[in-house]
């Protein structure tokens, strides 16, 4: 057998280094017991977004996140297959720990992983997007994403689209509330374009956030928000 030993607090070559919001850095999974760290800043209350995608055949790369100060597991990713993306809210402020693993601790490769902090998105951020405005962007990395800031108020009704202009991408949107709420909603996916149809349930600023539907794909868009 294999035997890895990890402590959080001094974990040595496995260490990675700090990932910050809107950086993407690329990772090795060297044994099949093995994982790598990474802290990141979080500030309670806020949201995050962690995405993992292997760029290594047969390797399933999964994600946890453990608050500061030793405490238990504070959220898992959802896994899927070859990419996991991290959905959670910060429950305190200080230096957090993310591990990278293979879901099933049984194979061993490559990876890209990208955070965003939604109150801080760094180069992710594209700015607003207004009704009635069509703008283009870009996924740089197959598990990065780009984020729009919306003005939304309570009961109306939204219609966002955004259509690949590059091959073999599946853009998709997912729509987050203010103040660092859980998903709102998510688009209805059709391969090279994704729609999202539905109704704001709060009044104020929204994030809109852009990427490949199975996060294993880069290439540009063009994205439009529509008042219903």
């Amino acid at each position: 057998y294999k035997l890895t030993l990890l402590d959080l607090s001094s974990p040595g070559e496995l260490n990675l280094g700090t990932l910050t919001s809107g950086e993407t850095k690329i990772g090795k999974i060297h044994q099949i017991s093995s994982m790598n760290v990474f802290q990141i800043k979080g500030t309670a209350g806020e949201r995050m977004q962690a995405v993992v995608t292997a760029t290594t055949d047969n390797f399933g790369p999964f994600i946890e996140l453990y608050p500061p100060n030793g405490g238990e597991k504070e959220a898992s990713a959802a896994y899927g297959g070859h990419s996991s993306t991290l959905d959670c809210r910060f429950a305190q402020t200080g230096a957090y720990t993310l591990v990278v693993r293979d879901f099933g601790n049984n194979a061993a490769g490559d990876y890209k992983l990208t955070l965003l902090d939604l109150s801080s998105p760094g180069e992710l951020n594209l700015g607003t997007l207004t009704f009635g405005e069509t703008k283009t962007g870009k996924i740089h990395d197959i598990s990065s994403l780009n984020l729009f800031h919306i003005q939304g108020t309570a009961g109306e009704r939204m219609l966002a689209v955004v259509t690949a202009t590059t091959d073999n991408f599946g853009p998709f949107l997912e729509l987050y509330p203010p103040n660092g709420g859980a998903k709102e909603a998510s688009a209805a996916y059709g391969g090279h374009s994704s729609t999202l149809d539905c109704r704001f349930a709060q009044t104020g600023a929204y994030t809109l956030i852009v990427r490949d539907f199975g996060n294993n794909a880069a290439g540009g868009y063009t994205i439009s928000l529509h008042e219903k």
